[in-house]
């Protein structure tokens, strides 16, 4: 009996010892995996730490680069502070010019900064960068050599190399380099870092060359308005007088006093005596030359070519064969423009200068304004002159000419061209023994004589136009009257038909000479007998021709003057809305404001009933009306590209017109209103470069409300307007980046903080309620719980629960189980029971309007799940959240995993 006992004992006593060695087998085992999680977890929190570094580090740099709009100032920072961050030995930011396909160095530092040529895209590790528009990451000189590196010398010979592009817009705009004289001295934190400094500069650069080319383009606007400006008020001062010497000595001292320039001088061509004057000369006191003979010299150069000469040097005045002055006249620079009026060339106007290469092409552009204008000045003052000359000549005249005194008086009081046409032509009908007069005027546009006059017997004939033949041909070619006594036997000589009304039996034909050509023929034509005219009348016709060609030159330049004039009232008004539309596109940075900031200046400026902006998103098909103005203001729901004509205007990329109702509708105008039906349209593409981005139109439901001009002013708003568009489209990336940013940085915070708290708790229970107060907190959620399954009666138990109390479920009831059967998150937005339906899960509990569960996981397998819901509102969980919530659940698991061994 005392030796059973013992024996049981023995073996009671071994099974023990072994359980116990089971035991702190496993409690090493324990130890060691919670060694290994506790490494992890510092590992993570390290991780967290350099990112949140990372991150102050492009915040720091991307508001140094917002306080600046200079590419150089830009360079300067970033190359700083990646030459400080990565303490490289040699830093580098390389930019490549598009234009010239050069790549220049604003910042390049190895030693000390230092100034590099610009050199050619093509060899190199930088143009390996820009061309594949990805980084290079290289850890020695050998695969830096295999690459492509070009090392100018040993010295200069760096180990370690990494290029990143600078990239804006789809385009590489350069490469942002650090290398070290060390082995394999960089690696991927490096490398993304580089990629974020980079990314930010990019954006920085793209702004600072778009805030340059607007600073270009306002000084060439400032540059224009103040020539602009000059040239007015040559103008004024041209039009006060007719007398040739007063406008040359207006110019000379006006452009002497603009250019300051030591010598200017006004040379006129006599074109009867080939002699070239020279009424106006400078230099350093008014001088008066002697005319010289056409032929040699810069002055006869500019005359015979009509071109501009800009000269910088006493060498180029040598080469073309200038006539050199004394010694001391001798100048270094010159710019002559020729005087030109109509086809012809005038004279001379020059600048010059005791100083080398004073000139450039601004200076040319500004005199040849001044030049035109003084061309025009002076064939009036010729003009001018003639006329009194005639004048003078015809008061001298004798009685018979008297005649010619009252058509005169007619011609002066009057500058209308019908006007003149018509009271010349009933002054020659009632002076002259003629049934038929006829005033006409040949159109080198379509080669037809047209007629404004015509009268037969008393009865006014419409304009036919008809080719130059016959009678007025002959007298057009011979620039000579023509006097038929018998005109019916003449027609057959010189070709000439009827035209309209009874044959003439008698003619006389004198040509209308305006600048020494001829320009049209009056007619006489006796319809009754032969032999109706004589000599006296082909010299008063001839007269009264001569007179009435002066009247239509004069009320042709009347009129041409008062259309300019009108022009430029047009152009002044269009540059007043383009201007008042650009301060509206410059007031706001958002799109929706910009758009609407557009519409409303547009509507105003045009004072339509209708005015609209429309945005085609191509990726979606669809075009939508972010402003549209019936009469008020109207929300248009987005419309399928290729309806309507904002379809066409975006397909084809040009301007869309129409002037009716009609026409609207056959062009494929849609109207989703019959009330909106417009009957004048105009539409013009928004372009950036060979894209199409919208249209926008302005409509009037009057006929024929637009012209040509509204058409240019709208593509000039539309051309601006790419502009706003671009720049509200990168600030709106750029505030949508921020908020990612942002959200990336509150996840790693709440990461982190729930990582800590995790590691610092070790009891299963209490970690289990940290992990679901710290959802409660983070979520902002109706419904929480933390579900576990026990693996082995296939029972789902919820330790923590938040909004609800839930039951123990079945494994394979509700989205729980599906989660834990699937080991996929569970994300539902919107009819959470519907989806749960289709997926095969039993509805459970309350129904939630937003749902997202995702898997507790080990190694071991799926543990449980975490759950947050709202009851309230649906959508309110994003990819992000997801994102958020399964990271979280990962490091859960751990802690679980840890809790569960440790309890």
């Amino acid at each position: 009996m005392q030796g059973s006992v013992g024996s049981d004992l023995a073996s009671r006593l071994a099974s023990a010892d072994r359980r116990i060695a089971e035991l702190e087998n496993n409690y090493a085992d324990a130890a060691i995996e919670l060694d290994r999680l506790s490494a992890e977890n510092k590992r993570l929190i390290q991780l967290a730490e350099e990112r949140a570094k990372e991150l102050a580090i492009l915040n720091s740099v991307g508001e140094a680069m917002a306080k600046t709009l200079n590419v150089k100032t830009v360079t300067r920072i970033v190359g700083d502070q990646v030459r400080e961050i990565f303490g490289a030995d040699i830093t580098e930011i390389l930019l490549h010019d598009e234009a010239s396909d050069l790549i220049t160095v604003p910042y390049s530092f190895y030693r000390e900064y230092q100034d590099v040529e610009p050199f050619t895209l093509g060899a190199g590790l930088t143009s390996k960068v820009i061309l594949s528009g990805k980084p290079l990451v290289l850890g020695t000189s050998e695969q830096s050599i295999e690459f492509g590196a070009i090392f100018l010398s040993e010295a200069e010979r760096s180990e370690s190399y990494i290029g990143v592009p600078i990239i804006a817009g789809g385009r590489t705009l350069g490469v942002v380099s650090v290398q070290s004289y060390e082995k394999n001295a960089f690696g991927e934190d490096h490398l993304r870092l580089l990629q974020g400094l980079s990314s930010s500069m990019g954006v920085a650069i793209a702004n600072a060359r778009l805030f340059d080319e607007t600073q270009r383009l306002l000084k060439v606007s400032e540059d224009r308005a103040k020539e602009l400006a000059i040239l007015n008020s040559v103008g004024e001062a041209m039009a006060k007088t007719l007398n040739v010497k007063t406008v040359t000595r207006i110019v000379g001292d006006k452009v002497r006093e603009m250019f300051g320039t030591e010598v200017t001088e006004i040379l006129l061509r006599d074109e009867k005596s080939d002699l070239i004057t020279v009424p106006y000369a400078y230099y350093r006191d008014y001088q008066e030359p002697e005319p010289f003979v056409m032929g040699e010299g810069l002055t006869s150069r500019v005359i015979l070519s009509g071109k501009p000469l800009l000269l910088g040097n006493i060498d180029e005045h040598i080469a073309l064969g200038a006539l050199m002055p004394t010694e001391e006249d001798r100048t270094e620079s010159y710019l002559g423009v020729p005087i030109i009026a109509g086809d012809r060339t005038l004279g001379v106007v020059s600048v010059q200068s005791y100083e080398k290469n004073v000139f450039n092409e601004d200076h040319v552009r500004l005199l040849q304004g001044l030049s035109s204008s003084m061309g025009v000045a002076i064939s009036n003052a010729h003009l001018f002159d003639e006329t009194q000359r005639l004048l003078k000549m015809m008061e001298a005249r004798n009685a018979e000419l008297a005649f010619v005194n009252g058509v005169q008086e007619v011609l002066v009081s009057n500058l209308e061209m019908q006007e003149i046409y018509d009271q010349i032509g009933d002054q020659i009908h009632e002076i002259f023994d003629a049934q038929v007069v006829d005033i006409g005027l040949f159109d080198p546009d379509d080669n037809l004589l047209h007629f404004p006059y015509t009268i037969e017997r008393n009865v006014r004939f419409p304009d036919l136009p008809m080719p130059l033949i016959g009678f007025r041909k002959h007298v057009m070619d011979t620039g000579q009257p023509l006097l038929l006594n018998d005109a019916i036997t003449a027609s057959e000589k010189y070709g000439n038909p009827v035209l309209q009304g009874e044959a003439a039996k008698s003619g006389l034909f004198v040509p209308l000479i305006i600048g020494g050509q001829a320009k049209g023929v009056i007619s006489l034509q006796n319809l009754d007998h032969e032999h109706a005219f004589n000599e006296s009348d082909v010299n008063l016709l001839t007269t009264i021709g001569n007179a009435t060609s002066i009247a239509v030159e004069k009320a042709r330049l009347f009129t041409e003057t008062r259309r300019l004039l009108k022009v430029t009232e047009d152009r002044a008004a269009e540059l007043a809305i383009l201007n008042s539309v650009g301060e509206a596109m410059t007031q706001s940075l958002d799109l929706d404001t910009v758009i609407r900031l557009v519409g409303d200046k547009v509507r105003e400026a045009f004072g339509t009933e209708v005015s609209e902006i429309l945005l085609h998103d191509s990726e979606s098909g669809l075009i939508h009306v972010p402003y549209a103005y019936f009469r008020q203001y109207r929300v248009i729901d987005p419309f399928p590209f290729g309806v309507g004509v904002a379809s066409k205007i975006i397909d084809t990329g040009r301007p869309l017109v129409f002037t009716t109702l009609e026409g609207g509708k056959e062009l494929g105008a849609f109207f989703p209103d019959e009330k909106d039906r417009t009957a004048s349209y105009i539409g013009v593409p928004i372009k950036s470069g060979e894209r199409t981005l919208g249209v926008i139109s302005v409509q009037s439901y009057r006929e024929n409300a637009f012209d040509e001009n509204h058409v240019r002013l709208l593509q000039t708003v539309a051309s601006n307007m790419v502009v706003a568009i671009a720049n509200a489209r990168l600030f709106n990336e750029t505030q949508r980046l921020l908020r990612v940013t942002e959200a990336r940085a509150a996840e790693l915070g709440a990461i982190s903080m729930v990582s800590q708290a995790l590691i610092a708790e070790s009891e299963l229970e209490s970690t289990i309620q940290l992990i679901g107060n710290q959802m409660q907190e983070i979520f902002d959620a109706d419904i929480v719980y933390v579900a576990l399954l026990d693996p082995e009666t296939k029972l789902i138990h919820f330790p923590y629960q938040f909004g609800e109390a839930f039951t123990t479920l079945t494994l394979g009831e509700g989205l729980t189980s599906k989660i834990i059967q699937t080991g996929e998150p569970l994300l539902i937005n919107q009819d959470v029971a519907k989806r749960g339906a289709q997926i095969g899960a039993t509805p459970v509990g309350k129904n939630a309007l937003s749902y997202l569960g995702v898997p507790i996981k080990t190694a071991q397998g799926t543990l449980g799940v975490i759950s947050v819901q709202s009851t309230t509102r649906e959508g309110i969980f994003t990819d992000d959240s997801l994102r958020l919530l399964s990271t979280i659940a990962a490091n859960a698991g751990s802690a679980l995993h840890n809790a569960q061994l440790f309890t």
